[in-house]
């Protein structure tokens, strides 16, 4: 469906690993947008579902998410795609990026619903090779429906997965279609 092109200091195997996570997502929900976000490297779970901070040091988690507050310098790359309604395939298109620079209190109410009613946001890490680390978070919008979920995984011998947030293990496992097998785990 769609390809995430490497960049320096992108492990290729990972890379493929976020491809097949992307694919797999795209089949089961059919979105109308398509956001992949490349951040500068590895980030932790706490991001899923983070929408900011309150009185500077406070965290805040939402129900209705947010647009993560990833500080635009930590993303590297962001590919937008929508539905070609002649063809049915994904077209790159121009958005405005969704990462900005702004007070923490400005980011609680960035929901993604407003962004799109159909669309499948992934953000993954850069500079796998280097780290031996990596990570994939995905938002889901399909209408009043939200979906979110976080997964790490580092190198050994082949990626492993480290650890998982918001869906089974099982369930990432159908998503990365082969890429990571269940001894590896």
């Amino acid at each position: 469906m769609l390809s995430i092109a490497a960049i320096q200091d992108d492990d290729v195997s990972f890379l493929m690993l976020a491809n097949r996570v992307a694919d797999q997502t795209l089949r089961q929900f059919h979105p109308t947008n398509v956001y992949l976000v490349r951040t500068d490297h590895w980030f932790d779970h706490k991001w899923l579902g983070f929408s900011g901070k309150i009185l500077g040091a406070l965290s805040v988690t939402k129900r209705r998410l947010t647009i993560p507050p990833f500080v635009p310098n930590r993303v590297i790359s962001q590919e937008t795609y929508s539905t070609d309604e002649g063809t049915g395939a994904y077209a790159h298109t121009d958005a405005p990026p969704l990462h900005l620079v702004q007070p923490s209190r400005q980011n609680l109410t960035r929901f993604i619903d407003r962004v799109t009613q159909s669309g499948v946001f992934i953000w993954f890490s850069g500079s796998t090779q280097q780290t031996g680390m990596g990570s994939i978070m995905t938002y889901v919008v399909a209408g009043d429906s939200q979906i979110a979920w976080y997964a790490s995984f580092q190198r050994a011998a082949a990626w492993q997965i480290n650890k998982v947030s918001g869906l089974s293990k099982s369930e990432l496992l159908h998503l990365t279609d082969g890429v990571v097998h269940e001894q590896d785990v």
